[in-house]
């Protein structure tokens, strides 16, 4: 059954920041009753347990079997020994380092960074899916850190990374309706052709005419896919999406932009902002439901 655990990107560019929350991170599962499992280097998990060590009360357990290293960088070697990720050696090294008579565990996670300091990038984002599908599976909660000093083309893959993050949260949540799309522009004609469109997909239509109404309508019906004009009154359509991005209930949802300005550079800046796709409008009716469908999973499939 699909489960909603906690699953939180963090991108940082100072060990501190990672660290500090690594360290919460690991706190919060201990005081769960959870193991934990650090996916990570051995460097950085002598710092973690530096860290953890500061608190006498948990000094003790950083010998015991409630916090466990996997070797990121061992890992990384034995998954990518052909060449390209190994889905299915990675599920078994995963299942073995997590068992424990089905106790529930949690993941701290920065193996993406290391493979992205290799050049992998691809390898990275395939890794980010497949353990986003575990974790779901098990519906156990998720930190992956990603160091933006590795990162490569910085912006370009932060995006990759989160659209891949939404993705797997979005098709694996029971929380969202999974065919209702939330349309947002200010021109009422616009609202309403979109609406007729979709509709006869069998899609749920619910609109909103400025960026603060979608964020409303959104946080009322968790559409599971949201449209947003980029010109809006009170609220921008850019500003919307940040804030979608930054809400954990609705952060799953991708969320596309409508954008009159079809220059390749523009649309890019968009999808490095974090859009999930763009659209130039005026936008063909066949070209908006092929985008819907790309982006969310087959009716059969939820």
């Amino acid at each position: 059954m699909p489960n909603t655990a906690e699953h939180v990107v963090l991108f940082y560019d100072q060990d501190d920041e990672c660290l500090g929350k690594a360290t919460e991170f690991v706190r919060d599962g201990r005081s769960r009753g959870e193991r934990v499992l650090l996916l990570t280097s051995p460097d950085r998990w002598q710092l973690v347990r530096d860290r953890l060590a500061e608190n006498a009360d948990v000094d003790a357990a950083i010998q015991s079997r409630d916090l466990v290293l996997i070797d990121a960088c061992e890992l990384a070697d034995r998954i990518m020994a052909a060449g390209r990720v190994d889905r299915d050696l990675a599920r078994d090294l995963l299942a073995n380092a997590a068992g424990d008579g089905g106790r529930p565990f949690r993941v701290f996670g920065d193996l993406v960074s290391l493979l992205a300091s290799r050049g992998r990038i691809d390898a990275a984002i395939e890794f980010e899916a497949l353990g986003h599908e575990l974790a779901h599976e098990t519906g156990s909660p998720v930190l992956c850190a990603y160091d933006l000093r590795q990162l490569g083309d910085g912006a370009g893959t932060m995006s990759r990374i989160r659209r891949v993050h939404d993705r797997v949260v979005n098709t694996t949540s029971a929380a969202t309706n999974s065919r209702l799309v939330l349309v947002a522009d200010d021109f009422a004609d616009t609202r309403a052709l979109y609406r007729d469109v979709l509709e006869l997909e069998g899609f749920t239509v619910v609109t909103a005419e400025d960026g603060i109404e979608a964020l409303e309508v959104a946080r009322r019906d968790r559409p599971a896919i949201v449209i947003l004009d980029i010109r809006m009154p009170r609220l921008s359509g850019l500003d919307a999406m940040r804030a979608l991005k930054a809400d954990r209930a609705l952060s799953g949802a991708p969320v596309v932009a409508l954008t009159a300005h079809a220059f390749p550079a523009d649309q890019a800046m968009l999808l490095d902002e974090g859009f999930d796709a763009v659209l130039t409008k005026p936008c063909l009716p066949d070209e908006l439901v092929e985008t819907i469908a790309s982006l969310l999973p087959p009716p059969a499939a939820q």
